[in-house]
Protein backbone atom coordinates (compact mmCIF):
# COMPACT_ATOMS: atom_id res chain seq x y z
CA UNK A 1 0.00 0.00 0.00
CA UNK A 2 1.14 3.88 -0.91
CA UNK A 3 0.49 6.67 0.58
CA UNK A 4 -1.43 9.23 -1.83
CA UNK A 5 1.64 11.96 -1.55
CA UNK A 6 4.40 9.06 -2.53
CA UNK A 7 2.16 8.23 -5.82
CA UNK A 8 3.15 11.78 -7.68
CA UNK A 9 6.73 10.84 -6.99
CA UNK A 10 6.76 6.78 -7.89
CA UNK A 11 5.29 8.10 -10.98
CA UNK A 12 7.66 10.83 -11.83
CA UNK A 13 10.33 7.82 -11.34
CA UNK A 14 8.94 5.90 -13.77
CA UNK A 15 7.85 9.10 -16.33
CA UNK A 16 11.77 9.38 -15.95
CA UNK A 17 12.55 5.98 -16.67
CA UNK A 18 10.44 5.80 -19.88
CA UNK A 19 11.87 8.99 -21.16
CA UNK A 20 15.64 8.38 -20.38
CA UNK A 21 15.23 4.65 -22.29
CA UNK A 22 13.24 6.30 -24.89
CA UNK A 23 16.25 8.77 -25.84
CA UNK A 24 18.73 5.91 -25.65
CA UNK A 25 16.20 4.23 -28.30
CA UNK A 26 16.17 7.51 -30.47
CA UNK A 27 19.62 7.37 -30.06
CA UNK A 28 20.67 3.99 -31.67
CA UNK A 29 17.72 4.11 -34.68
CA UNK A 30 19.77 7.80 -35.36
CA UNK A 31 22.90 6.15 -35.45
CA UNK A 32 21.93 3.35 -37.55
CA UNK A 33 19.99 5.61 -40.07
CA UNK A 34 23.60 7.52 -39.96
CA UNK A 35 25.95 4.30 -40.71
CA UNK A 36 23.77 3.06 -43.36
CA UNK A 37 23.34 6.70 -45.09
CA UNK A 38 26.97 6.52 -45.50
CA UNK A 39 27.43 2.67 -45.99
CA UNK A 40 24.92 3.58 -49.44
CA UNK A 41 26.81 6.07 -50.18
CA UNK A 42 23.10 8.44 -50.01
CA UNK A 43 24.68 10.79 -47.75
CA UNK A 44 25.53 14.27 -49.25
CA UNK A 45 27.17 17.32 -47.97
CA UNK A 46 25.79 20.64 -47.76
CA UNK A 47 27.63 23.68 -48.67
CA UNK A 48 26.36 27.35 -46.77
CA UNK A 49 28.07 29.86 -45.01
CA UNK A 50 28.53 29.15 -40.58
CA UNK A 51 30.50 31.31 -38.25
CA UNK A 52 33.22 29.18 -36.27
CA UNK A 53 31.68 30.98 -33.08
CA UNK A 54 28.32 29.44 -33.90
CA UNK A 55 30.37 25.36 -33.67
CA UNK A 56 32.00 26.99 -30.34
CA UNK A 57 28.49 28.23 -28.74
CA UNK A 58 26.40 25.11 -29.66
CA UNK A 59 29.23 23.07 -28.60
CA UNK A 60 28.97 25.03 -25.03
CA UNK A 61 25.28 24.87 -24.96
CA UNK A 62 25.03 21.39 -25.52
CA UNK A 63 27.95 19.80 -23.32
CA UNK A 64 28.30 23.00 -20.35
CA UNK A 65 25.66 21.60 -17.96
CA UNK A 66 26.50 18.22 -18.55
CA UNK A 67 30.03 18.97 -17.49
CA UNK A 68 28.89 20.71 -14.42
CA UNK A 69 26.35 18.14 -13.06
CA UNK A 70 29.66 16.01 -13.28
CA UNK A 71 31.75 18.23 -11.17
CA UNK A 72 33.96 18.66 -14.53
CA UNK A 73 35.17 21.58 -16.48
CA UNK A 74 34.70 21.79 -19.90
CA UNK A 75 36.62 24.60 -21.76
CA UNK A 76 36.92 25.37 -25.59
CA UNK A 77 39.71 26.96 -27.24
CA UNK A 78 40.10 28.60 -30.79
CA UNK A 79 43.56 29.69 -32.32
CA UNK A 80 43.77 33.37 -33.00
CA UNK A 81 44.47 32.08 -36.81
CA UNK A 82 41.05 30.27 -37.40
CA UNK A 83 39.11 32.11 -40.15
CA UNK A 84 35.88 32.50 -38.68
CA UNK A 85 33.16 33.12 -41.74
CA UNK A 86 33.33 29.53 -43.51
CA UNK A 87 31.21 27.47 -46.00
CA UNK A 88 30.52 23.81 -45.31
CA UNK A 89 28.16 21.01 -43.61
CA UNK A 90 28.01 22.99 -40.06
CA UNK A 91 25.57 20.07 -38.97
CA UNK A 92 27.64 17.28 -39.95
CA UNK A 93 30.57 19.28 -38.17
CA UNK A 94 28.61 19.87 -35.10
CA UNK A 95 27.68 16.12 -35.10
CA UNK A 96 31.33 15.04 -35.53
CA UNK A 97 32.33 17.38 -32.33
CA UNK A 98 28.76 15.45 -30.58
CA UNK A 99 30.28 12.41 -30.47
CA UNK A 100 33.62 13.28 -29.50
CA UNK A 101 32.61 15.47 -26.53
CA UNK A 102 29.87 13.24 -25.55
CA UNK A 103 32.13 10.58 -25.31
CA UNK A 104 35.23 12.65 -23.31
CA UNK A 105 32.37 13.86 -20.59
CA UNK A 106 30.25 10.65 -20.61
CA UNK A 107 34.28 8.82 -19.92
CA UNK A 108 35.22 11.37 -17.34
CA UNK A 109 34.64 11.66 -13.78
CA UNK A 110 36.65 14.15 -12.54
CA UNK A 111 39.13 16.58 -14.06
CA UNK A 112 38.57 18.67 -17.32
CA UNK A 113 37.53 18.14 -21.00
CA UNK A 114 38.80 20.56 -23.52
CA UNK A 115 38.01 21.38 -27.15
CA UNK A 116 40.73 23.01 -28.91
CA UNK A 117 40.17 24.54 -32.59
CA UNK A 118 43.14 25.14 -34.92
CA UNK A 119 43.71 25.82 -38.25
CA UNK A 120 46.86 25.59 -40.47
CA UNK A 121 48.67 28.24 -42.20
CA UNK A 122 47.00 28.79 -45.73
CA UNK A 123 49.53 30.59 -48.31
CA UNK A 124 45.85 30.65 -50.51
CA UNK A 125 42.79 32.44 -49.07
CA UNK A 126 40.48 30.78 -51.83
CA UNK A 127 41.90 27.22 -50.88
CA UNK A 128 40.43 25.07 -48.46
CA UNK A 129 41.65 25.55 -44.75
CA UNK A 130 43.24 22.57 -42.74
CA UNK A 131 41.75 22.01 -39.81
CA UNK A 132 41.74 20.32 -36.39
CA UNK A 133 39.52 19.78 -33.37
CA UNK A 134 41.10 18.18 -30.66
CA UNK A 135 38.61 16.86 -27.97
CA UNK A 136 41.34 15.87 -25.01
CA UNK A 137 39.87 14.49 -21.51
CA UNK A 138 41.13 13.17 -18.40
CA UNK A 139 39.00 10.23 -18.27
CA UNK A 140 39.48 6.57 -17.94
CA UNK A 141 41.66 6.24 -21.31
CA UNK A 142 41.76 3.63 -23.51
CA UNK A 143 43.73 -0.07 -23.43
CA UNK A 144 46.48 -0.24 -26.14
CA UNK A 145 45.36 -3.43 -27.53
CA UNK A 146 41.64 -1.97 -28.08
CA UNK A 147 42.79 1.48 -30.01
CA UNK A 148 43.10 -0.35 -33.27
CA UNK A 149 39.54 -1.69 -33.33
CA UNK A 150 38.10 1.58 -31.78
CA UNK A 151 36.48 2.98 -35.31
CA UNK A 152 35.07 -0.62 -36.23
CA UNK A 153 31.36 -0.62 -36.62
CA UNK A 154 29.08 -1.39 -33.46
CA UNK A 155 32.61 -2.00 -31.27
CA UNK A 156 33.45 -0.42 -27.72
CA UNK A 157 36.29 -0.83 -25.50
CA UNK A 158 34.97 -3.91 -24.18
CA UNK A 159 31.56 -5.86 -23.10
CA UNK A 160 31.54 -3.85 -20.07
CA UNK A 161 31.40 -0.38 -21.93
CA UNK A 162 27.83 -0.41 -23.04
CA UNK A 163 26.43 -1.76 -19.48
CA UNK A 164 27.72 0.90 -17.19
CA UNK A 165 27.87 4.07 -20.09
CA UNK A 166 25.60 3.30 -23.12
CA UNK A 167 25.44 3.69 -26.46
CA UNK A 168 25.37 1.81 -29.68
CA UNK A 169 29.36 1.86 -30.58
CA UNK A 170 28.87 3.79 -33.76
CA UNK A 171 29.41 7.20 -33.06
CA UNK A 172 33.13 6.80 -33.87
CA UNK A 173 32.75 4.92 -36.45
CA UNK A 174 30.31 7.82 -37.76
CA UNK A 175 32.52 10.91 -36.85
CA UNK A 176 35.95 9.33 -38.71
CA UNK A 177 33.42 8.76 -41.96
CA UNK A 178 31.83 12.30 -41.96
CA UNK A 179 35.72 13.12 -41.44
CA UNK A 180 36.75 11.11 -44.38
CA UNK A 181 33.96 12.87 -46.48
CA UNK A 182 35.03 15.98 -45.70
CA UNK A 183 38.80 15.44 -47.10
CA UNK A 184 39.97 14.57 -43.60
CA UNK A 185 40.52 11.85 -40.63
CA UNK A 186 40.19 11.02 -37.08
CA UNK A 187 43.41 9.96 -34.87
CA UNK A 188 43.46 9.27 -31.30
CA UNK A 189 46.18 9.46 -28.20
CA UNK A 190 45.39 7.62 -25.04
CA UNK A 191 46.38 6.62 -21.65
CA UNK A 192 44.71 3.99 -19.59
CA UNK A 193 43.62 5.55 -16.19
CA UNK A 194 44.94 8.99 -17.59
CA UNK A 195 43.27 10.09 -20.51
CA UNK A 196 42.32 10.87 -24.10
CA UNK A 197 42.92 12.46 -27.49
CA UNK A 198 41.16 12.61 -30.10
CA UNK A 199 41.98 14.61 -33.34
CA UNK A 200 39.10 15.47 -36.12
CA UNK A 201 41.14 16.75 -38.82
CA UNK A 202 38.74 18.47 -41.69
CA UNK A 203 39.17 20.62 -44.70
CA UNK A 204 36.69 23.46 -44.79
CA UNK A 205 36.20 26.14 -47.91
CA UNK A 206 36.74 30.15 -46.27
CA UNK A 207 33.51 32.05 -46.68
CA UNK A 208 34.81 35.28 -48.74
CA UNK A 209 31.52 36.92 -49.29
CA UNK A 210 30.81 37.91 -46.08
CA UNK A 211 30.16 41.26 -45.67
CA UNK A 212 30.50 41.88 -42.26
CA UNK A 213 33.15 39.62 -40.64
CA UNK A 214 32.30 37.73 -37.65
CA UNK A 215 35.58 38.69 -36.21
CA UNK A 216 34.89 42.44 -36.95
CA UNK A 217 31.35 42.26 -35.29
CA UNK A 218 32.48 40.93 -32.13
CA UNK A 219 35.68 44.03 -32.31
CA UNK A 220 35.54 47.11 -29.71
CA UNK A 221 36.50 50.33 -31.76
CA UNK A 222 38.62 51.44 -29.33
CA UNK A 223 40.70 49.06 -27.12
CA UNK A 224 40.31 49.07 -23.20
CA UNK A 225 42.09 47.16 -20.57
CA UNK A 226 40.84 44.15 -18.86
CA UNK A 227 41.75 42.40 -15.86
CA UNK A 228 41.11 38.69 -15.89
CA UNK A 229 41.55 36.82 -12.59
CA UNK A 230 40.96 32.61 -12.95
CA UNK A 231 43.41 30.13 -10.65
CA UNK A 232 42.66 27.80 -13.60
CA UNK A 233 45.60 28.40 -16.48
CA UNK A 234 43.17 26.73 -19.63
CA UNK A 235 39.85 28.82 -18.29
CA UNK A 236 42.39 31.67 -18.10
CA UNK A 237 43.98 31.27 -21.65
CA UNK A 238 40.36 30.53 -23.22
CA UNK A 239 39.22 33.66 -21.69
CA UNK A 240 42.54 35.85 -22.98
CA UNK A 241 41.42 34.24 -26.65
CA UNK A 242 38.24 35.47 -26.31
CA UNK A 243 39.31 39.81 -25.15
CA UNK A 244 41.91 39.39 -27.70
CA UNK A 245 39.79 38.72 -30.49
CA UNK A 246 37.73 41.55 -29.15
CA UNK A 247 40.59 43.98 -29.83
CA UNK A 248 40.96 44.50 -25.76
CA UNK A 249 44.23 44.35 -23.58
CA UNK A 250 44.25 42.00 -21.14
CA UNK A 251 46.38 41.38 -18.11
CA UNK A 252 45.77 37.80 -16.54
CA UNK A 253 46.10 36.90 -13.12
CA UNK A 254 46.50 33.09 -11.42
CA UNK A 255 45.18 34.72 -7.75
CA UNK A 256 43.09 37.26 -5.87
CA UNK A 257 46.34 37.96 -4.42
CA UNK A 258 48.23 38.96 -8.02
CA UNK A 259 45.33 41.05 -9.22
CA UNK A 260 45.05 43.14 -5.89
CA UNK A 261 48.93 43.97 -6.07
CA UNK A 262 48.39 44.56 -9.71
CA UNK A 263 45.69 47.01 -9.32
CA UNK A 264 47.34 48.86 -6.62
CA UNK A 265 50.46 49.23 -8.80
CA UNK A 266 48.06 50.03 -11.59
CA UNK A 267 45.41 52.55 -10.26
CA UNK A 268 43.00 53.44 -13.10
CA UNK A 269 44.23 51.47 -15.76
CA UNK A 270 41.37 48.96 -15.97
CA UNK A 271 37.53 49.64 -17.49
CA UNK A 272 36.87 45.84 -16.95
CA UNK A 273 37.43 43.12 -14.22
CA UNK A 274 36.41 39.73 -14.81
CA UNK A 275 36.78 37.30 -12.22
CA UNK A 276 36.32 33.58 -11.06
CA UNK A 277 34.38 33.00 -7.63
CA UNK A 278 36.06 29.97 -7.01
CA UNK A 279 39.85 30.38 -5.69
CA UNK A 280 41.68 29.30 -3.34
CA UNK A 281 43.40 31.44 -0.11
CA UNK A 282 41.16 34.35 -1.39
CA UNK A 283 37.99 33.55 -3.08
CA UNK A 284 35.62 36.39 -5.77
CA UNK A 285 34.14 37.00 -2.51
CA UNK A 286 36.51 38.12 -0.78
CA UNK A 287 38.62 39.61 -3.32
CA UNK A 288 35.56 41.80 -4.65
CA UNK A 289 35.17 43.01 -1.10
CA UNK A 290 38.92 44.02 -0.58
CA UNK A 291 38.67 46.05 -3.68
CA UNK A 292 35.58 47.56 -2.85
CA UNK A 293 37.07 49.43 0.17
CA UNK A 294 40.11 50.91 -2.14
CA UNK A 295 40.73 54.18 -2.16
CA UNK A 296 40.14 54.94 -5.82
CA UNK A 297 37.86 52.99 -8.00
CA UNK A 298 39.14 49.99 -9.29
CA UNK A 299 37.05 49.78 -12.41
CA UNK A 300 33.89 50.55 -14.27
CA UNK A 301 32.30 46.79 -14.67
CA UNK A 302 32.46 43.67 -12.77
CA UNK A 303 31.79 40.20 -14.06
CA UNK A 304 31.95 37.07 -12.15
CA UNK A 305 32.61 33.88 -13.82
CA UNK A 306 31.44 30.38 -12.27
CA UNK A 307 31.19 26.98 -12.85
CA UNK A 308 28.54 26.47 -10.19
CA UNK A 309 25.04 28.28 -9.64
CA UNK A 310 25.49 31.31 -9.82
CA UNK A 311 21.39 32.00 -7.76
CA UNK A 312 23.89 31.28 -5.29
CA UNK A 313 26.00 34.66 -5.81
CA UNK A 314 23.17 36.95 -6.54
CA UNK A 315 22.28 37.77 -3.27
CA UNK A 316 25.79 39.58 -3.21
CA UNK A 317 26.15 41.34 -6.31
CA UNK A 318 24.49 44.73 -5.32
CA UNK A 319 26.58 44.75 -2.06
CA UNK A 320 30.03 43.67 -4.56
CA UNK A 321 28.93 46.13 -7.13
CA UNK A 322 29.00 43.31 -9.47
CA UNK A 323 27.63 43.76 -12.78
CA UNK A 324 26.63 40.29 -14.20
CA UNK A 325 27.16 36.84 -13.25
CA UNK A 326 28.05 34.28 -16.36
CA UNK A 327 28.09 30.96 -16.05
CA UNK A 328 31.07 28.67 -17.34
CA UNK A 329 31.91 28.14 -19.95
CA UNK A 330 31.07 31.67 -21.55
CA UNK A 331 30.62 32.16 -25.04
CA UNK A 332 32.53 34.86 -27.24
CA UNK A 333 29.36 36.37 -28.47
CA UNK A 334 27.74 36.65 -25.04
CA UNK A 335 30.89 37.82 -23.04
CA UNK A 336 31.11 40.68 -25.83
CA UNK A 337 27.25 41.69 -25.57
CA UNK A 338 27.72 41.82 -21.38
CA UNK A 339 30.91 43.97 -21.62
CA UNK A 340 29.26 46.21 -24.53
CA UNK A 341 25.95 46.68 -22.35
CA UNK A 342 27.73 46.99 -19.66
CA UNK A 343 30.30 49.42 -20.37
CA UNK A 344 27.07 51.30 -22.72
CA UNK A 345 25.40 51.34 -19.75
CA UNK A 346 28.39 52.60 -17.35
CA UNK A 347 29.43 55.70 -19.77
CA UNK A 348 26.28 56.19 -20.86
CA UNK A 349 27.33 56.06 -24.53
CA UNK A 350 24.58 56.51 -27.29
CA UNK A 351 22.22 58.14 -24.94
CA UNK A 352 24.13 61.22 -23.62
CA UNK A 353 21.66 63.52 -25.84
CA UNK A 354 18.09 63.83 -25.52
CA UNK A 355 17.94 63.56 -29.16
CA UNK A 356 19.06 60.13 -29.56
CA UNK A 357 17.22 58.65 -26.27
CA UNK A 358 14.99 55.84 -27.06
CA UNK A 359 13.00 56.22 -24.07
CA UNK A 360 9.37 55.87 -24.61
CA UNK A 361 9.93 54.07 -28.23
CA UNK A 362 7.28 51.35 -29.35
CA UNK A 363 9.05 48.95 -30.76
CA UNK A 364 6.97 45.92 -32.43
CA UNK A 365 9.85 43.20 -32.45
CA UNK A 366 9.04 40.42 -34.94
CA UNK A 367 11.06 36.97 -33.97
CA UNK A 368 10.13 33.53 -33.95
CA UNK A 369 13.32 32.60 -31.59
CA UNK A 370 12.36 32.37 -28.03
CA UNK A 371 16.11 32.92 -26.54
CA UNK A 372 16.73 35.64 -29.24
CA UNK A 373 13.19 37.28 -28.04
CA UNK A 374 14.64 37.43 -24.18
CA UNK A 375 18.10 38.94 -26.03
CA UNK A 376 16.48 41.62 -27.94
CA UNK A 377 13.45 42.53 -25.80
CA UNK A 378 15.54 42.96 -22.50
CA UNK A 379 18.79 45.37 -24.86
CA UNK A 380 15.87 47.62 -25.86
CA UNK A 381 14.09 47.51 -22.47
CA UNK A 382 17.05 48.91 -20.42
CA UNK A 383 17.20 51.77 -22.75
CA UNK A 384 13.24 52.50 -22.37
CA UNK A 385 11.93 50.95 -25.37
CA UNK A 386 8.32 49.87 -24.90
CA UNK A 387 8.49 46.46 -26.59
CA UNK A 388 5.68 44.12 -28.14
CA UNK A 389 7.00 40.57 -29.14
CA UNK A 390 4.84 38.49 -31.98
CA UNK A 391 6.27 35.21 -33.75
CA UNK A 392 5.58 35.62 -37.12
CA UNK A 393 4.96 38.04 -40.24
CA UNK A 394 1.12 37.11 -40.59
CA UNK A 395 1.08 38.22 -36.34
CA UNK A 396 2.90 41.39 -37.27
CA UNK A 397 0.85 42.41 -40.04
CA UNK A 398 -1.86 42.19 -37.81
CA UNK A 399 -0.92 43.48 -34.82
CA UNK A 400 0.76 46.67 -36.74
CA UNK A 401 -2.73 47.40 -37.38
CA UNK A 402 -3.87 47.47 -33.29
CA UNK A 403 -1.11 49.34 -31.91
CA UNK A 404 0.30 52.63 -32.32
CA UNK A 405 4.44 51.41 -32.67
CA UNK A 406 7.20 53.89 -34.07
CA UNK A 407 9.34 51.19 -35.94
CA UNK A 408 9.66 47.47 -36.53
CA UNK A 409 12.51 44.84 -35.96
CA UNK A 410 11.65 42.44 -38.43
CA UNK A 411 13.62 38.78 -38.87
CA UNK A 412 13.54 36.99 -41.65
CA UNK A 413 13.17 33.31 -41.59
CA UNK A 414 10.25 32.52 -39.40
CA UNK A 415 7.25 30.26 -39.64
CA UNK A 416 3.68 30.59 -41.27
CA UNK A 417 4.84 34.19 -42.84
CA UNK A 418 8.75 35.07 -43.59
CA UNK A 419 9.94 38.62 -43.33
CA UNK A 420 10.21 39.58 -46.82
CA UNK A 421 6.41 38.51 -47.44
CA UNK A 422 5.28 41.03 -44.45
CA UNK A 423 7.25 43.87 -45.29
CA UNK A 424 5.53 43.67 -48.53
CA UNK A 425 1.65 43.66 -47.01
CA UNK A 426 3.05 46.56 -44.62
CA UNK A 427 4.50 48.69 -47.50
CA UNK A 428 1.02 47.95 -49.62
CA UNK A 429 -1.04 49.20 -46.41
CA UNK A 430 -3.71 52.23 -47.71
CA UNK A 431 -2.60 53.68 -44.24
CA UNK A 432 0.20 55.71 -44.66
CA UNK A 433 1.20 55.96 -41.03
CA UNK A 434 1.63 52.15 -41.30
CA UNK A 435 2.92 51.68 -44.78
CA UNK A 436 5.15 53.95 -44.17
CA UNK A 437 6.74 52.74 -41.02
CA UNK A 438 10.44 52.50 -40.58
CA UNK A 439 11.30 48.59 -40.73
CA UNK A 440 14.72 46.89 -39.39
CA UNK A 441 15.96 43.69 -40.61
CA UNK A 442 17.33 41.37 -37.69
CA UNK A 443 19.25 38.43 -39.37
CA UNK A 444 22.31 36.76 -40.03
CA UNK A 445 22.09 36.99 -43.52
CA UNK A 446 25.03 39.37 -44.64
CA UNK A 447 25.63 38.40 -47.83
CA UNK A 448 25.40 41.30 -50.46
CA UNK A 449 22.53 40.29 -52.74
CA UNK A 450 20.24 38.85 -49.69
CA UNK A 451 21.03 42.58 -48.42
CA UNK A 452 20.06 44.37 -51.93
CA UNK A 453 16.83 42.34 -51.93
CA UNK A 454 16.09 43.39 -48.47
CA UNK A 455 16.41 47.24 -49.30
CA UNK A 456 14.52 46.75 -52.75
CA UNK A 457 11.35 45.07 -51.22
CA UNK A 458 11.39 48.23 -49.03
CA UNK A 459 12.81 47.37 -45.49
CA UNK A 460 14.23 50.46 -44.26
CA UNK A 461 17.64 49.03 -42.67
CA UNK A 462 19.74 45.95 -41.74
CA UNK A 463 21.22 44.99 -38.65
CA UNK A 464 23.28 41.71 -38.31
CA UNK A 465 22.79 39.18 -36.17
CA UNK A 466 24.08 38.60 -33.28
CA UNK A 467 23.39 42.20 -32.88
CA UNK A 468 24.97 44.51 -30.67
CA UNK A 469 23.25 47.13 -29.10
CA UNK A 470 25.40 50.06 -29.89
CA UNK A 471 24.87 49.41 -33.95
CA UNK A 472 20.99 49.05 -33.23
CA UNK A 473 20.76 51.85 -31.42
CA UNK A 474 22.42 53.91 -33.89
CA UNK A 475 20.08 52.23 -36.97
CA UNK A 476 17.55 53.14 -35.07
CA UNK A 477 17.99 56.49 -34.67
CA UNK A 478 18.93 56.75 -37.98
CA UNK A 479 15.69 55.39 -39.89
CA UNK A 480 13.49 57.73 -37.42
CA UNK A 481 15.29 60.76 -38.10
CA UNK A 482 14.81 59.94 -41.82
CA UNK A 483 11.34 58.94 -41.67
CA UNK A 484 9.00 61.94 -42.36
CA UNK A 485 5.69 60.58 -40.13
CA UNK A 486 8.36 60.56 -36.98
CA UNK A 487 9.58 63.98 -38.23
CA UNK A 488 6.38 65.24 -38.06
CA UNK A 489 5.47 64.04 -35.14
CA UNK A 490 8.23 65.30 -32.99
CA UNK A 491 8.08 68.83 -34.15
Amino acid sequence: MYYKDQQPLEQKEYLNKIKYSSDQLLSVINDILDFSKIESGNINLEEYPFSINSVVDYIKTTFENQAQKKGIEFVVNVSPNVTPDLMGDVVRINQVLLNLCSNAIKFTSQGQVSVSIEAETNLNEYEPIQMHFIVKDSGVGIAPKNLPHLFEAFTQEDTSTTRNFGGTGLGLTISKRLCKLMDGDISVKSTLNIGSEFIASIKIKPNNQVIISDKHNLTFPDAFDVLVVDDNMLALNAIEIQLTLMGLRCTLCKSAQEALYILEKEVGKFKVIITDWTMPIIDGEHFLTRINYMDSKPCDVIIVLTAYDKDSINHLAKKLNINTILQKPVSTSVLHNVIETNILDSTKLALSSNQDSLAGLKVLVVEDNGINQLIIADLLEKRGVIVHLVENGLECTETVKSGEFDMILMDIHMPVMDGVEATKIIRRDPDKRIANIPIIALTANVIEEDITHYLSIGISAHVAKPIKIKKLHSTIIQCLKSNSDYLDKIQ
